[in-house]
């Protein structure tokens, strides 16, 4: 640690890991919001406001991800194409251009935890290989019945043939680590 304390690593692993905590809960509340369009919107628009400010389409780009998932989830439950078309450009654009492999990583403000990462048990790898999650990603939202309606409208047959690309691209990894435990 030459630039920093080691007071600084765990003060800024604990405001990463919360982070990351804190994207997860809105993620999952999301799903709770079905019938309630006005606190979607909110959850929508404060969710997006936080990843921005900790720069999570580089820092942690799986983690936005799912958010915009369960977000264009909600939204077609909903019956919020506007709001559906928003969330899954975002998606899309995000998918198309996260590099492989993902690691994890500090960034200029979290410049002080690459120790951290280091010393977890997988160090900076995900738990899954990256191709494995790239495809997890691709099908939750190809698969998904609730999406299903929407793939013929003309304002989004062009996003899901980009998210059809993106998972053509997406090579077999059968000898990656795809499971942990």
């Amino acid at each position: 640690m030459a630039d920093g304390s080691a007071a600084e690593t765990v003060l800024q692993s604990a405001i990463y890991q919360y982070v990351t905590v804190l994207l997860s809960l809105l993620t999952n509340y999301t799903l709770l919001l079905t019938k309630k369009p006005q606190a979607m919107e909110a959850t929508y628009q404060r969710g997006l406001a936080f990843c921005e400010t900790f720069d999570l389409s580089r820092l942690h780009p799986v983690i936005m991800l799912n958010f915009l998932a369960a977000c264009l989830t909600t939204f077609a439950v909903q019956g919020n194409s506007a709001r559906l078309l928003c969330a899954l450009t975002r998606y899309v654009s995000l998918l198309e251009k996260t590099e492989d492999p993902y690691l994890l990583h500090g960034d200029a403000y979290f410049d002080q935890i690459e120790s951290w990462i280091d010393e977890l048990e997988l160090g900076n790898q995900m738990p899954r290989s990256s191709n494995m999650v790239k495809k997890q990603l691709t099908g939750l939202i190809l698969e998904s019945p609730l999406l299903q309606p929407f793939k013929d409208q003309q304002s989004f047959t062009e996003l899901f043939q980009r998210l059809q690309a993106v998972a053509a691209h997406t090579a077999d990894d059968t000898h990656g680590k795809e499971e942990t435990r």
